[in-house]
């Protein structure tokens, strides 16, 4: 889910975006699954899952209709500076990069925030991390010879993080992860060191804000657009494409695919896929 960082930096200074939504899944897309049908087309081939690993237990499909998540606020690290001197401005808004007017309401995300003036390294989203999809077409997928047409329904999925390259925010505490739900902890998530476990690169680092003992947000540091500096004066021009043609994962196994065989067999939304974002800076 690191890939839906780059959505939200738009927002500093900008004269103008431009907007584009990739509708259909395809092979050179960057994900770990193929197609539950070819080019994301409902009379594409059919993809034959199988229970070989998970790759081959989950394919994908565009989330062209929903693909919804949660800002909480937007930051910016000043250069040089420590996780204690990031600037925020916002409040938490649910957005969904699966609408067409997803770049106007992002655009008003910040509109009339006064960041000081200065020089920044990185962006700072701060993101919830249950996020929404759903897709506007039905695939059908082939399983043991039969075929079978998947539901629609939409599926939510929480990003925990990883075993063993994500850590909490410095200050943190450690946490345990129940990955698979079964109600036994599968691992530990200590907290890390900013500028060496994580930092500015598009890394991340988890909080637990409520202080119940599970991570409930994502701080993500990008610096994919270099230096902002911000004067009277400066003025940045940025255009951006979303692609949610993957935001879907199908599997005829339960839990999340990773389970066993569904009983009534059945392809139905099980996991949140990739959420792709390009950036430019002019």
């Amino acid at each position: 889910m690191k890939t839906f960082s780059l959505i939200f930096f738009i927002f500093i200074l900008f004269s103008g975006y431009n907007f584009t939504l990739a509708a259909a899944c395809s092979a050179d897309s960057g994900s770990d699954f193929d197609c539950c049908q070819a080019n994301g087309s409902t009379s594409g081939t059919k993809k034959t899952l199988s229970n070989t690993d998970e790759s081959t237990r989950k394919c994908s499909w565009p989330a062209d209709n929903t693909f919804q998540f949660t800002i909480k606020k937007f930051g910016l690290l000043p250069k040089g500076g420590t996780e204690a001197d990031i600037v925020y401005r916002g409040s938490s808004t649910v957005f969904n990069a699966g609408s067409v007017d997803a770049g106007a309401t992002m655009g008003n995300f910040l509109a009339g925030a006064n960041f000081p003036a200065g020089t920044y390294e990185a962006m700072i989203p701060e993101l919830a991390l249950t996020e929404t999809v759903k897709s506007a077409t039905a695939p059908t997928i082939t399983y043991s010879g039969t075929n079978y047409t998947c539901s629609t329904n939409s599926v939510t999925h929480v990003q925990l993080p990883g075993e063993s390259d994500d850590y909490m925010c410095a200050g943190q505490s450690t946490i345990s992860v129940d990955e698979d739900g079964d109600g036994t902890n599968d691992y530990n998530v200590s907290a890390g060191t900013f500028r060496s476990d994580y930092g500015p690169g598009g890394e991340v680092c988890f909080l637990d804000e409520d202080g119940d003992g599970d991570a409930d947000t994502m701080r993500i540091f990008d610096n994919q657009l270099g230096d902002i500096i911000i004067s009277s004066t400066s003025s940045y021009s940025i255009s951006f494409n979303f692609n949610t043609s993957d935001g879907v994962l199908y599997s005829v196994f339960d839990d999340y695919g990773f389970g066993d065989i569904s009983s009534p067999v059945a392809c139905t939304a099980v996991d949140v896929g990739d959420l792709d974002v390009t950036l430019v800076k002019e």
